[in-house]
């Protein structure tokens, strides 16, 4: 991302006064020192950005951080990699992770509060502002980031009109522009196109403004914008491989592997071609062609790695468990470098994690620590591994590693929350929890938990909290109503509970758990038998033992005494310890 310091720099495509032109000049000071291979890196890293080159310096720059974790302009440049290629999670946890080493960093400050205001994070925002504002308050990126403050503060007026300054001294500011089109919202796509007049080869502006374009259903104009980009830099891997996953999630899965074979035939060693077409022919359910796809790189490309870690993924895929762990076994021996020699002890580690074979997995950790004892990564399969051992302070001891360094390793805070429960610490477990959802206010997974941790002791507030929210991400997961129709239920809301379970099953009548709740109510409440028969005979036609228990109890409640002791005996050869279905037996059979 091009981000506009206050200092002037003219770069070689005349983009005009670069903020991050300012920022390598910055990074650049002081390299010379005792950490000569690391500098290395990072001279390189240098070199690739300059050229556009982001994918490449990206893995340059990792080298560097992992010989010197303490090093902050690495991962502030890093951070500013993941941005240019649109990574937007692993670009705000390096970009974050710099500020932590060297909070001087106003720049990196700057760009965090565009993050946190796109992430609606007030407080942990204005934190990162003040900061930055008492570094210098009057520089650029201090005016940039007031701007953020006062958008925060909903004092929209004096956002926009500091922005519009900003902008008319500096017209190529892409930050301005950025920060002016989020403020915006439903007219920001007409800030970016603004921009783009001013910053023509702006990679960053093209790509929110394709972003705001797919969100609001253009379709057509998004994918002019990617031929755009995609003309004025043909040699970046990384947006061809973004242009050809558009086409896929446009539904234009034959376009995408067309695509992806021209340029597999332009540029035949690019393994990551070959890989996004073997996944599109798995999206296709063709899995010989993409087997064939992987075998001919591993044919004939020099580097074959990530096509031999592509097809052991997918025979791990397939079950053929043996054959995925030859693959990574030799990836791991004929790895040329610490980082992928651990991607594949990484993978080694997973596959015996998913047989049970704990110690196996753990032995391939420990070999991968000798070479990469940072590896945060394996911290968090360790953290697993000790789960699995019901060893909790072992595994909290590894996952809040992780939780610190890479929240975008998301199951990390709910495996942490796992470990504190098994370790008798409910309320830290909780805490997790809640920060996970504080980092992403999507993760489900977190959120359910938290969601059954409330039921389980009966704070029906904040569980009914957490299901409204998740029935809005995703209205499509039914799971989600039926648990706010049982939290009503169990807080004796029948008339609620019923009235969910109704606007379920007027949309998906063939949902079992509705279904089978729905006349389970109307069977106690003795109302129109007949249509909770009906519903529990549809409810039990797999053979569930809630369902036939429910089918037996309303066939009871009918006066129907053979067929409730009928069904209520099948439910209990399927489920002999259920309570509910003991209670019912005892009472038909009395």
């Amino acid at each position: 991302m091009n981000i506009r310091f206050g200092e002037v720099r003219k770069r070689r495509h005349g983009e005009g006064i670069c903020l991050l032109a300012l920022l390598i000049i910055f990074l650049v000071i002081g390299c010379a020192g005792p950490e000569d291979k690391r500098d290395q890196f990072y001279s390189q890293a240098l070199d690739y950005f300059e050229q556009g080159r982001f994918q490449e310096a990206s893995l340059e720059l990792r080298n560097a951080v992992k010989i010197d974790s303490q090093f902050a302009k690495g991962y502030a440049l890093l951070g500013q990699c993941y941005m240019q290629m649109a990574e937007w999670r692993q670009a705000y946890a390096n970009l974050n992770r710099a500020v932590e080493l060297d909070p001087s960093l106003t720049t990196v400050q700057a760009i965090l509060g565009l993050f946190l205001l796109r992430a609606n994070q007030m407080d942990e925002a204005e934190n990162k502002v003040q900061k930055a504002l008492e570094q210098d308050p009057d520089n650029i990126d201090a005016r940039l980031l007031q701007a953020v403050l006062h958008a925060m503060r909903e004092e929209t007026g004096k956002a926009e009109a500091g922005l519009e300054d900003i902008i008319a001294e500096n017209p190529q500011s892409e930050t301005a522009y950025l920060l002016l089109a989020q403020i915006r919202e439903g007219s920001g796509w007409m800030v970016l196109r603004q921009g783009l007049q001013e910053v023509p080869q702006s990679r960053i502006l093209r790509m929110r403004l394709i972003e705001t374009l797919i969100a609001n259903g253009q379709i057509d104009e998004a994918e002019e914008h990617f031929k755009v980009l995609l003309e004025q830099f043909p040699q970046a891997p990384e947006l061809h491989l973004k242009y050809i996953e558009f086409l896929r999630q446009a539904g234009r899965v034959r376009d995408a592997i067309q695509v992806a074979e021209q340029l597999i035939a332009r540029q035949p060693q690019i393994a990551s071609y070959r890989l996004r077409l073997a996944g599109f022919y798995l999206d296709l359910q063709e899995t010989e062609q993409a087997k064939a796809v992987l075998e001919k790189g591993i044919e004939i490309l020099e580097d074959p790695f990530q096509l031999q870690i592509g097809l052991g993924d997918l025979k791990k895929r397939q079950g053929e468990l043996q054959i995925a762990e030859h693959l990574y076994r030799e990836a791991a021996e004929q790895g040329k470098t610490p980082d992928r020699r651990s991607e594949a002890r990484l993978r080694l580690a997973q596959l015996f994690l998913v047989q049970n074979k704990l110690d196996r997995a753990a032995a391939e950790i420990e070999v991968l620590r000798q070479e990469d004892p940072g590896n945060i990564q394996a911290s968090a399969i360790m953290g697993l591994i000790y789960l699995r051992q019901n060893m909790p302070e072992d595994a909290i001891t590894e996952l809040r590693q992780v939780v610190k360094e890479r929240p975008d390793l998301r199951y990390s805070f709910t495996a942490l929350a796992q470990a504190h429960f098994q370790n008798q610490e409910p309320l830290n477990a909780v805490e997790v929890l809640k920060q996970a959802i504080d980092y992403d206010p999507d993760y489900a997974l977190a959120r359910e938990n938290l969601a059954n941790y409330f039921i389980g002791h009966q704070k029906w507030d904040q569980a009914e909290e957490h299901l409204k929210i998740l029935i809005e991400q995703q209205p499509e997961k039914l799971e989600y109503q039926v648990a706010l129709g049982d939290s009503y239920l169990r807080q004796g809301g029948i008339d609620q509970a019923m009235e969910i379970y109704e606007q379920i099953i007027d949309r998906h009548p063939d949902f079992m758990p509705a279904a089978n709740n729905l006349a389970y109510i109307m069977a106690e409440k003795g109302e129109d038998l007949e249509r909770a028969r009906k519903l529990a005979e549809k409810a039990a036609e797999n053979g569930d033992a809630h369902a036939l228990d429910t089918l037996g109890w309303v066939h009871y409640k009918q006066g129907n005494t053979e067929l409730a002791l009928k069904y209520l005996l099948e439910a209990k050869e399927k489920a002999a310890d259920n309570e509910s279905i003991t209670k019912h037996l005892k009472a038909v059979r009395q």
